[in-house]
C-alpha cells in the first residue's frame, strides 16, 4: 500500500494525467476528515491518501477505478467501496473523475461521469 505520489512526480511520467477527486458527503465531512482516509485503486494498485485529489498517470485504454475509506489505524477494513470502468481515449491529455461518499456511514461512494480533455 503506497502513499499517494507527489503531484510533480506523477506529472513527469508518460501517459494521460488522471485526477480523481475523492470527497466525503458534506454532512459527514468533519467525521471523515478526522477519523478516516480514502483508498483509491486503479487497476488493482492501491493508494492511501488524504481526502481531496489524487494525481496519477495512466495509459490510454480501459481501467478499473475503485474507492473506499478506511478508519485511521485499521489498514484492512475497506468501507463504502465502489468501482467503475474508465475508458481513457488515445486523444485525451487529462481525465478527471469525481467520487463522493454518501451521507450515511453505510452509503457507498458514487462516481460522476468523467471529464475528458
Amino acid at each position: 500500500m503506497a502513499e499517494q505520489p507527489p503531484e510533480d512526480a506523477a506529472a513527469g511520467a508518460g501517459g494521460v494525467a488522471l485526477t480523481v477527486r475523492v470527497a466525503p458527503h458534506p454532512v459527514a465531512a468533519p467525521f471523515h476528515r478526522l477519523l478516516t482516509r480514502p483508498a483509491l485503486s486503479v487497476d488493482g494498485e492501491e493508494r492511501i491518501g488524504p481526502w481531496g485529489r489524487f494525481e496519477l498517470r495512466v495509459s490510454p485504454g480501459a481501467h478499473e477505478v475503485g474507492v473506499a475509506f478506511r478508519y485511521r489505524g485499521r489498514s484492512r477494513a475497506r468501507l463504502g467501496g465502489a468501482r467503475t470502468r474508465l475508458t481513457v481515449p488515445e486523444s485525451a491529455s487529462h481525465v478527471e473523475l469525481h467520487a463522493r461518499l454518501g451521507p450515511l456511514n453505510s452509503d457507498p461512494f458514487r462516481f460522476r461521469p468523467p471529464v475528458v480533455r
